[in-house]
């Protein structure tokens, strides 16, 4: 059975996966080659520049401002005290939504584990089932055992606590999944409709459109969303030129 010892050495090494991961993440995403990578809205809104177009090679792919790396889990009481509206402008709805789900964790296991350690801990820890058991009969038994539903008797009545305790986990666990549910519904609701005109959401970009003797491009690609996408398919524009990609992406942000 486990001990104290192996669940404490489990832990510590999931607390330490848990801190290289986001040690990595922390420094993978303030290099420049990661940068659109983790920051496309701001590039969408033209609020940053490429890092990789500019300055001396090595600085194009590696941040060596070392300031940077001093500050660089910042982020993180930052976004915890961001206001939900100005989350949502600044990194997007799905951001919002997962520290929420993550809050919702804390708002499940928090008053669970209170509980659980107010009144199961003691009306299990305080038989003697186990140790008379070892006494009796060949049982290997650890004092982390002593905490668990097997130190109760067989037909007890501390059974009903464990009843009504998992009753209340549910209907708890339930209730929070509700409302959280019923907020995060009603954000996406309210995102999209406070949203402007979005033509790029019903837009597609073909490259790479194998030659036809027979056919010409423009009529290749009209050719094929007729066929595969003929309820959804509306116009289609064919480029040759970067520029004229560009042109249309300005035009497409008037809209």
């Amino acid at each position: 059975m486990a001990t104290l010892g192996d669940i404490a050495v489990s832990g510590a090494l999931n607390l330490l996966g848990a801190f290289i991961f986001l040690l990595a993440f922390a420094i993978l995403r303030i290099q420049p080659f990661n940068d659109r990578v983790y920051f496309p809205k701001w590039y969408l809104k033209g609020l940053r520049s490429s890092a990789s177009h500019s300055g001396a090679f090595v600085r194009r792919i590696v941040n060596l401002d070392f300031r940077s790396y001093t500050r660089f889990l910042n982020w993180m009481p930052e976004a915890l005290k961001m206001p939900e509206p100005e989350l949502i402008d600044h990194a997007g709805l799905d951001s919002a939504v997962y520290l929420r789900i993550y809050l919702m964790g804390l708002k499940i296991f928090v008053p669970i584990a209170f509980l659980a350690w107010a009144i199961l801990v003691p009306v299990n820890y305080t038989n003697d089932t186990l140790e008379t058991a070892q006494q009796v009969s060949n049982v290997t038994a650890s004092d982390i055992d002593k905490l668990s539903i097997s130190n109760v008797p067989l037909k007890s009545q501390r059974f009903w606590a464990h009843i009504v305790m998992a009753y209340a986990f549910t209907f708890w666990t339930c209730y929070v999944l509700l409302k959280e549910y019923e907020k995060v519904a009603s954000m996406r609701l309210q995102f999209l409709s406070s949203e402007g005109r979005r033509p790029d959401q019903f837009t597609v970009l073909v490259r790479n459109v194998p030659p036809d003797p027979d056919e010409s491009v423009s009529e290749l690609v009209e050719h094929f969303f007729l066929v595969n996408h003929p309820h959804h398919y509306l116009i289609h524009q064919v480029c040759f030129c970067s520029s004229r990609i560009y042109s249309v992406n300005i035009f497409g942000r008037k809209l």
